[in-house]
Order: structure tokens, then sequence, then C-alpha cells
């Protein structure tokens, strides 16, 4: 589901199509915010899973994976590439450097890792069967703003109050992060990923930096 497709989405699940009779309530913009808050919450439980190769110094166990700007979690790094069985890593993530737990032999690394999904005009990285998840964030959110713009407004009443649009956005959060805890729960008990097509499941530790936890 592309950008412009899930703002009408959006639309008919707040009851906010123009339909010729004046602006509309949320603007494209406002939408497409509420739209990324919501990718970015499920990006946390359920990372874009990447793998994706670095270059090393040899004789140094730091290596630079500045280009990997959409990171949340590191699972693992490689290295040397292609050894049987495959050889992994212990590792501190801090800023854009991984530090090994032994010196490189300059050849390249392979790094594991979980990265923000997306949803752009022309595509999207959210699996399908997830597809639903992200409108229901998305409109909860978008009440949640019109709830604190009119809160100090004369409102007529009826089901567009503040009070609805905050009651019905709690309802809309708790089922989205109720069904968050449940895929993560889920994945937990899966592989993370399958290089080589061999299903791999890591026993290194996950490092994250700030003291964070995996998403």
């Amino acid at each position: 589901m592309i950008l412009s497709d899930l703002i009408a989405r959006i639309r008919l699940d707040l009851n906010d199509p123009s339909q010729g009779e004046g602006p509309y309530t949320w603007t494209d913009d406002e939408l497409a915010r509420h739209i990324d808050h919501a990718v970015r919450e499920y990006s946390q439980a359920l990372p874009r899973q990447v793998i994706v190769d670095v270059a090393t110094a040899e004789d140094s166990r730091v290596v630079d994976i500045s280009e990997i700007t959409d990171a949340i979690v590191i699972y693992d790094i490689e290295h040397p590439i292609g050894e049987t069985p495959q050889l992994y890593h212990r590792f501190n993530w801090f800023a854009s450097v991984l530090t090994m737990d032994s010196e490189a032999d300059g050849t390249d690394a392979r790094i594991y890792y979980g990265a923000l999904h997306y949803i752009t005009a022309e595509a999207s990285s959210i699996p399908q069967q997830h597809e639903d998840l992200i409108p229901l964030a998305a409109t909860a959110y978008a009440m949640l703003q019109k709830s604190f713009y009119t809160t100090n407004r004369v409102t007529i009443g009826g089901a567009t109050t503040p009070e609805s649009y905050a009651r019905r956005a709690k309802e809309l959060l708790t089922t989205f992060n109720a069904e968050l805890r449940r895929l993560r729960r889920k994945l937990s008990t899966a592989s993370l990923y399958t290089p080589d097509a061999q299903a791999v499941v890591s026993t290194q530790q996950v490092y994250l930096p700030s003291g964070g936890e995996p998403g």
C-alpha cells in the first residue's frame, strides 16, 4: 500500500472525505506525519531485516558502519564472509562504529541488522499481512492531534468532541500495541535471518546504543 492509498483509507476511517463541501479536517501533510509515526512504532517492534556488506581495515577491530543510516538494532556481524560454519563476532555498537572482539583481515564484513520500514509514494516495506496496523495507529494519532487542538475551543458536541476523539484514539492504540506485542513474541521464537538459505539463530548478544532495548 503506497502513501496516497493509505491517506485515502485513513480519511475514510476518520470520516473525513471532502466531497467538494469544503477543506479536509486533516491535511495530507498531517496524515503523512501520523503515518510516519505509526511506521516508526511498528519498526521498533518488527524491524525491516537487512543484510549489507561493509569494508574493514586489516588488523583493526573497528568497523565503520556510517553508511548504515536506518538501523534500529544490529543482530550480528559475520567476518570473514563465507566461512563454514559462518563466523560471527561479539561486538560493541556506538554511533557509527562497531568494535569486534577480534581484528579484521581487511576483507568485507557482513552486517545483519533491523531497519526502519518505509511507506512512500512509490512503495512500502510493510508486509501485506500487517498493512492494517499502520492505518489503525495513524488514525489514532490523527484523532489525538484533533482532540488536543480542539480541547480549548467551542464544540457542538456529538461524535467529534475532543473527548470522543481521545477515547476512540485510546481504543485504537490499545489494539495496535497489543498486536505489536503479539507479533514480537511470535518473532522471538523464529529465526532472525537466513543467510545462505540456511536458517541461523544468533547466539551473540545484541548491543544497542545509549542503553536502548531491541525494537
